[in-house]
C-alpha cells in the first residue's frame, strides 16, 4: 500500500505541475519556487529530529557516517543515498531526494510532453521496461529516477492530452484496483504493477473528485493539505522512535489500533508544530529584511 500511495502521489504531482504550468514554464522561477517549497521545512525537520536524537543519545553522535556526508543532508539527498552511503539521514526518507531530482528534470519532461506527447510517453515506457528488466545497480528500485519519473510523466501526459475521465474508464479502473487488491499476481514484477495501480487509482479518484465540490469536504481537505508535507517529513522518524520501544508484532489487534492512532496523533502534532515554526521563521526573516532596508534608506 505504501508503494501504491507513492505512485499515486507522483502521478498527481505530474498532473498538477502540468496544470499549473499549462500556459508556459519559466525554468528559473520554477526551480526557485520548488526549492522554497521543499528545503526550508526539510531543514527545520532535520534540526528538530537531530535535536531529539542528540537528547536520546545524551549528546553523542547517532551515526557512524563520515562528517563530510552532512553535505548530502544539505542537498536533501541523504535518504535517497542512504542504502549505499552511510550518512546522517533522519527525515524525509528516500522520497525527498527522488522528488528533487525529478524536479531537476521536469523542464525536459515538460518540453517533450508539450511537443511530442505520444512519442515521449512511448519512448519513456520502453526505457522503463528496459530499466525494469536490466536494472544494473545494487540499489533499491523504488529510488530509481527512471522508474519514478515514469509515474510523473504519466500524470503530465494525462493533463496534456486527456484531462477527462468517463464513467466507463472509471469502472474499468475500479476493476483493475479490485484485481490488484484481492488477487496475488506473481508473474508480473511489483515495479510494473505499482504504476498500474497508481494510474488506475488516479483515474478513479479524478472521476469521483467531480462530485466532491461541497465546502464541507473541500475545506477540511485544504486545511489538512497545508500540513501534509511536514507530516510526511517527520512520520518515519516518529514511527522509528515508537517501534524502538514497542514491538508491533507483540500487540493484539486492539492494542495495535490504539498504537496506530497514538502514532497518528504524535505525527500530526509534530507536523503541525513544524509548519508553525516555518511560519515564524519566515516572518522573522521578512522582518529582519525590512529592518535592513529601512536602515539602508
Amino acid at each position: 500500500m505504501g508503494n501504491w500511495g507513492v505512485s499515486l502521489f507522483l502521478i498527481i504531482s505530474g498532473a498538477s505541475l502540468m496544470y499549473v504550468y499549462e500556459e508556459g514554464l519559466e525554468v528559473k522561477a520554477f526551480y526557485k519556487k520548488r526549492v522554497r517549497s521543499i528545503m526550508p521545512l526539510y531543514y527545520l525537520a532535520f534540526l528538530l529530529a537531530s535535536t531529539i536524537q542528540l537528547l536520546i543519545y545524551n549528546g553523542r553522535r547517532w551515526s557512524n557516517a563520515a562528517n563530510r556526508t552532512i553535505i548530502l543532508t544539505f542537498l536533501g539527498i541523504d535518504g535517497w543515498l542512504g542504502e549505499v552511503i552511510p550518512n546522517f539521514a533522519l527525515v524525509g526518507d528516500w522520497y525527498v531526494g527522488t522528488i528533487l531530482i525529478i524536479y531537476l528534470f521536469f523542464p525536459i519532461f515538460y518540453k517533450a510532453i508539450k511537443k511530442f506527447p505520444h512519442i515521449t510517453l512511448l519512448v519513456y515506457a520502453v526505457i522503463f521496461m528496459i530499466w525494469e528488466f536490466a536494472f544494473p545497480f545494487e540499489f533499491s528500485k523504488r529510488n530509481s529516477i527512471i522508474l519514478r519519473g515514469f509515474e510523473v510523466v504519466l500524470g503530465m501526459y494525462f493533463m496534456e492530452r486527456w484531462k477527462n475521465v468517463t464513467l466507463c474508464t472509471c469502472l474499468f479502473s475500479c476493476g483493475i484496483i479490485f484485481l490488484l487488491i484481492f488477487v496475488k499476481i506473481e508473474i508480473i514484477s511489483l515495479y510494473i504493477l505499482v504504476p498500474i495501480a497508481g494510474a488506475t487509482a488516479f483515474l478513479a479518484i479524478f472521476y469521483f473528485s467531480g462530485y466532491l465540490k461541497a465546502k464541507w469536504i473541500q475545506n477540511p481537505v485544504c486545511w489538512l493539505s497545508k500540513y501534509s508535507y511536514p507530516v510526511f517529513l517527520i512520520h518515519h522518524f516518529v514511527l522509528n522512535k515508537v517501534f524502538e520501544r514497542i514491538k508491533p508484532a507483540s500487540l493484539d489487534i486492539g492494542n495495535a489500533i490504539v498504537l496506530f492512532f497514538i502514532s497518528l496523533f504524535l505525527i500530526f502534532i509534530l507536523g503541525y508544530a513544524l509548519k508553525k515554526l516555518e511560519y515564524v521563521f519566515s516572518q522573522t526573516l521578512r522582518y529582519l529584511k525590512k529592518c535592513r532596508m529601512n536602515i539602508s534608506n
